[in-house]
């Protein structure tokens, strides 16, 4: 089975939430997924529940979710605002099916 790779960068808003939504779960409906934040600028809650969303549904179709975050990234940030910090705990590649892997590229841009 492949990984297909979704990258989300720039500003992600309540207003992408669905279409972020239904991309994951086409990818997760075909296969594994890793999905890169490094180019994240901010995200709200709304973005954060698709990702908890499908980190459930790659559980429920036993496939491998893998959220690279970097530690001291955007979306780690907005996780530890929003006392969310281990609701992806265990998206890395070692876990089967869900949790966040924090990066430790610190390269600035």
């Amino acid at each position: 089975m492949t990984e297909e790779v979704v990258t989300l960068s720039g500003d992600m808003r309540t207003g992408d939430a669905a279409g972020l939504r239904e991309r994951l779960q086409s990818v997760l409906d075909a296969g594994d997924l890793r999905i890169e934040t490094a180019d994240l600028a901010s995200v709200d809650c709304a973005v954060v529940q698709v990702l908890i969303a499908a980190r459930r549904s790659a559980a429920l179709l036993q496939r491998k979710l893998n959220i690279d975050s970097p530690e001291e990234g955007t979306l780690a940030a907005a996780l530890e605002r929003m006392a969310l910090a281990d609701a992806l705990a265990g998206c890395g590649p070692a876990g089967p099916t869900a949790g966040t892997r924090r990066s430790t590229d610190r390269r600035k841009t």
